[in-house]
């Protein structure tokens, strides 16, 4: 995948979109749910950063592809970061953009903790922990790894 720096992305937005999958309200996400590993590698190495989905062109991505600019970056992984605390929400690219004064920490803290939208790291992981147990537990998900472990042998 192409990396994007902190210089590549826009930090103006305030606000979620409606349906960002780093909000209580979005449904179960697969592009989220496979990359939680690598998010959470980044987040203990405060490395952590996330386009909009809406914005990011790359084909990897799963957005529409079609914006033109500069993609966004993601307000709902930010306030993620930021409602959750306890050092998870001191990440390199939050710190590089403030500096520049292109995002304000303290007026993003108090949005991301005034909005009971916006999971917690530990909520985003509790939720696909047991969306991906109810996936895995269906007929159809258990055929399919009876039929990988087979191939195996």
């Amino acid at each position: 995948m192409e990396l994007l720096t902190v210089n590549d992305v826009a930090w103006d937005r305030q606000r979620p979109c409606n349906d960002c999958p780093f909000l209580k309200t979005s449904p179960f996400h697969e592009g989220i749910a496979g990359s939680l590993p690598a998010y959470m590698e980044s987040i203990k190495g405060g490395t952590f950063s996330h386009t909009c989905h809406k914005s990011d062109p790359r084909p990897e991505c799963d957005g529409p592809h079609t914006w033109q600019g500069q993609p966004w970056h993601c307000v709902g992984a930010v306030q993620m970061l930021l409602k959750t605390g306890g050092g998870l929400d001191v990440q390199l690219p939050l710190l590089q953009a403030a500096e520049r004064g292109e995002l304000d920490l303290a007026a993003a803290a108090i949005a991301a903790k005034a909005d009971d939208r916006v999971f917690t790291v530990t909520g985003l992981l509790r939720f696909y922990e047991r969306e991906l147990g109810r996936r895995a537990a269906t007929p159809k998900a258990k055929a399919a790894a009876r039929r990988s472990r087979r191939k195996g042998r």
